[in-house]
């Protein structure tokens, strides 16, 4: 509605990046290699920044088999702001299959495990998280949903009456996406989503993207692409906003 918008304006950021990829396929071959490299003027996840707004560089790698199997490693800085007491990084790993169903469907069912090297909470709880995600789709358009196998949600919990952590298995991710081409080389990206935290619901939030990716042939720069992209986040500013070990 209208009227909440200047109440829940509230994280908000702009990314650009640059993207260079590479597809590598052995003839005679079930295997298909490919890879990424980065650089962003912001790693936002899920709508929030985790480079307090500064730049930082990520890589991909992913192997794929043509029985739909698929494994893979990303890595990324992080700020030390949002996962305190680490070493300034993020690596994950991630495996999955991935299906043709009739009327052109896509079903994608993958386990995800986010690392946070040497990152833990005040109650020395790691921000490490699994996440167990399935995605459907159908030419440009996609829906997907994410639960927390892990013990706690990256490092985000309450307290019971006891004055314990309480625990967020179970947190749930739903989110929606639809990818239309615009016109040769120019991809529309638009995002949709709900995080819902198990036994902590003041950290729920819903965040947004508005987004374009443009093929780096359009630029002259073959095997390059280049997005620019507006994420919002209507989570609690508070509990949301992480602060540098100065206080800044």
């Amino acid at each position: 509605m209208m009227n909440n918008i200047a109440i829940n304006f509230r994280l908000a950021g702009l990314a650009l990046l640059l993207l260079a990829a590479t597809n590598i396929a052995q003839a005679d071959s079930a295997f298909t290699t490919s890879g990424s490299l980065t650089l962003v003027s912001n790693y936002l996840g899920r709508g929030m920044t985790l480079t307090q707004n500064r730049p930082t560089v990520q890589g991909a790698i992913e192997i794929a088999h043509s029985n739909g199997w698929y494994g893979g490693i990303f890595g990324s800085g992080v700020s030390n702001a949002a996962y305190p007491n680490a070493a300034g990084s993020e690596i994950d790993l991630m495996t999955g299959w991935r299906f043709s169903l009739p009327a052109d469907l896509g079903l994608d069912l993958g386990y995800y495990a986010y690392f946070y090297p040497g990152a833990h909470s005040d109650d020395g709880i790691r921000y490490n998280t699994q996440e167990v995600k399935a995605t459907l789709s159908r030419d440009t358009f996609s829906i997907g949903a994410g639960v927390v196998s892990s013990h706690y949600f990256f490092g985000t919990y309450d307290y019971d009456a006891s004055g314990n952590p309480k625990k967020g298995r179970g947190s749930l991710y739903l989110e929606a996406n639809w990818n239309p081409v615009l016109a040769e080389g120019v991809t529309l990206n638009l995002h949709a989503a709900h995080q819902s935290v198990r036994h902590s619901a003041d950290y729920n939030f819903a965040d947004y993207k508005i987004g374009v990716t443009v093929d780096g042939q359009r630029l002259g720069l073959p095997g390059w692409s280049a997005a620019l992209a507006w994420t919002y986040n209507d989570g609690d500013r508070v509990l949301w906003t992480f602060v540098d070990s100065d206080g800044s």
